[in-house]
């Protein structure tokens, strides 16, 4: 009997790794012809970008350890090319040193970023590199992505824009709601001019992917969420919406 079982004690040992990455197996957002955008739910939202054409990605937020999830990707002969931070909360740089040990990647962040994620590392000044401020241009293949610097929830803030098609907002703007304005180095008198003068402006059909919960767009946002109608027009100095 005991001869019988050991086989099958040691299958299921065996499968237990597989098991375990098919329970991480990214959830698709996006899915075209040239671009795919799959969410892994840690202690925030880590986004895993992939360009189709060039087959390389971008792993966003590594809010804990997910390296098995990543070197998933990369066996699937998918190629990493760089960690992008949106800003150095706790909660969303977790897993960065873990993660960087497996892909080898550059890190970007804003320069303001970098005391709160020496707070949790200090390999910090090591890791951030390259830091990028307000309009740089990164890239996941084929595609271009914009940085906008977000203050207001961080001071180190910052949304990557594929112009007209995707914001990766981090903690500034979520699905009903918009980040904390009540923590150390955040401000709601920032947080408002970012949302105004950044956010508001942008294309309505763009996909919002926030660091934390449900994605959205901005249309949708704009029409349903008082707080980002509110806070938008504080920034751009106008009066609230009478309710």
């Amino acid at each position: 009997m005991r001869t019988m079982l050991l086989p099958l004690f040691l299958a299921l040992l065996l499968a237990a790794p597989a098991l375990a990455e098919e329970v991480r197996t990214p959830k698709p957002i996006l899915d075209d012809e040239d671009l795919s955008i799959h969410v892994v739910e840690t202690a925030c939202n880590t986004y895993l970008i992939t360009c189709k054409r060039t087959r390389t990605f971008v792993l966003v937020d590594p809010g804990s350890d997910i390296s098995g999830t990543a070197m998933a990707w990369k066996r699937r002969g998918l190629k990493p090319k760089a960690i992008w931070l949106t800003h150095e909360h706790g909660d969303h740089v977790g897993g960065l040193v873990a993660v960087h040990a497996e892909l080898n990647v550059p890190v970007v962040a804003h320069p303001l970023a970098l005391p709160g994620v020496e707070r949790v590392t200090r390999r910090a000044k090591e890791l951030l590199d390259p830091l990028v401020e307000e309009g740089a241009v990164v890239e996941v293949g084929k595609t271009r992505w914009k940085t906008l610097h977000l203050p207001g929830h961080a001071r180190g803030s910052l949304g990557f824009l594929l112009e007209g098609r995707v914001l990766i907002a981090g903690d500034t703007l979520f699905k009903g709601s918009i980040g904390r304005s009540d923590l150390p180095g955040s401000s709601p008198d920032v947080l408002a001019k970012s949302l105004g003068t950044k956010v508001w402006p942008l294309a309505e059909k763009t996909l919002v992917l926030p660091g934390h919960g449900p994605h959205t767009t901005l249309g949708v946002e704009k029409r349903s969420n008082w707080l980002f109608q509110d806070f938008a027009r504080k920034g751009r100095g106008e009066p609230p919406i009478p309710r």
